[in-house]
């Protein structure tokens, strides 16, 4: 194309817009408009997919946090049957121990009753010696000094 055919094509635009005034000034005022419009569109939706990228990730910590709580319950319900069960471990080892006491002490009694009547029985045997030892002194000393 030439630059005669150029400037013919902007002058017929030129012309044309001149005749349809109104249809240009709508598109200036309307353009600029829809891409504003479409710029704060596009501003808002990137702000409300940040908010629920934000909502999921919140939402995401506090499944995990019920999870973990969860979890602790858990651990928490098998420790108080841990405990449950070293209760009963011990209730039992001081009935037992109770038990182990007051056996030792009835043996013990016993033993120290064992031991006194021995120690009566040998002290009767041990004054009879010393009165058959005493008779059988008297019986081998001679009495007239030889």
């Amino acid at each position: 194309m030439s630059d005669k055919g150029l400037v013919d094509k902007a002058q017929s635009l030129i012309d044309w817009a001149k005749q349809n005034t109104m249809i240009v000034g709508i598109l200036i005022t309307v353009i600029p408009s829809v891409m504003a419009g479409g710029y704060m569109v596009i501003t808002k939706a990137n702000e409300i997919i940040a908010m629920y990228n934000e909502f999921n990730d919140v939402a995401g910590n506090a499944s995990s946090a019920m999870r973990k709580a969860e979890r602790l319950e858990e651990k928490v319900a098998s420790q108080q049957e841990a405990i449950i069960k070293m209760q009963e471990r011990l209730s039992d080892t001081m009935l037992n121990a109770r038990e182990a006491k007051t056996v030792a002490e009835s043996t013990q009694k016993e033993v120290r009753s064992l031991a006194r009547a021995q120690e009566v029985e040998l002290k009767a045997m041990n004054d009879s010696m010393r009165t058959e030892l005493n008779a059988i002194k008297k019986a081998s000393t001679n009495r007239l000094g030889n």
